[in-house]
């Protein structure tokens, strides 16, 4: 039988992937919001001091190239890689390999320790708007993801492509154009950076 956990290790993350997953924790494993989850002392505030202090700082080295805040945040980085481990470490202890409790954490699960990897194609089984300024999306389950990237643009005024995770296969799109086309494609997310995207579904919005 296979063991579940998330991953506690996000040494091997690039500066995009520990922004997203950290976040992602973040949101998922606060105690305010998931009563699946208590913290010892400082371990959870810590973590999100230490997060937004590098994000603060990353930001600030990357738009000045200044070498000091650069280093300040490289600095920070490790800070946030630590802090991620000891959130992550308290999660799996208390959510005892059940499945349903780590997703809802926001980490990302491994299998026996091994990476899901790069996770078949998705596919959209339905999609409407009923109501205006939104749609909603019926993405076809695969028991392995860890969630659901979703990919939109506007067709009627050409716009740049949009995404956003989330972690359950029926998503609702808000804030689109009421009478504007869209065109929308999913993907399963495993814990790799390279998704396979779905057929393009395009909708006009109500």
């Amino acid at each position: 039988m296979n063991t579940l956990d998330i991953l506690t290790d996000a040494s091997t993350w690039n500066k995009e992937e520990l922004k997203t997953n950290g976040l992602n924790l973040i949101n998922g494993s606060n105690p305010t919001d998931n009563t699946n989850f208590t913290f010892s002392g400082t371990t959870y505030t810590l973590l999100v001091s230490r997060y937004n202090t590098w994000v603060s700082l990353n930001s600030a080295g990357e738009i000045s190239g200044d070498h000091v805040k650069i280093q300040l945040a490289d600095d920070a980085q490790i800070l946030v890689i630590a802090s991620y481990k000891s959130v992550a470490d308290q999660v799996n202890t208390q959510a005892a390999h059940d499945r349903a409790k780590l997703l809802s954490s926001g980490g990302i699960l491994t299998e026996e320790g091994t990476p899901l990897g790069v996770l078949p194609q998705a596919v959209i089984s339905k999609i409407t708007s009923s109501i205006p300024g939104q749609a909603e999306i019926n993405i076809i389950t695969y028991e392995k993801s860890i969630g659901t990237m979703v990919y939109w643009k506007d067709l009627t005024d050409r716009t740049e492509d949009k995404d956003f995770f989330a972690q359950k296969h029926i998503i609702t799109l808000d804030g689109l154009i009421s009478g504007h086309q869209y065109e929308i494609t999913v993907a399963h997310k495993g814990t790799v950076r390279q998704v396979i995207l779905s057929n393009p579904v395009k909708i006009y919005v109500q």
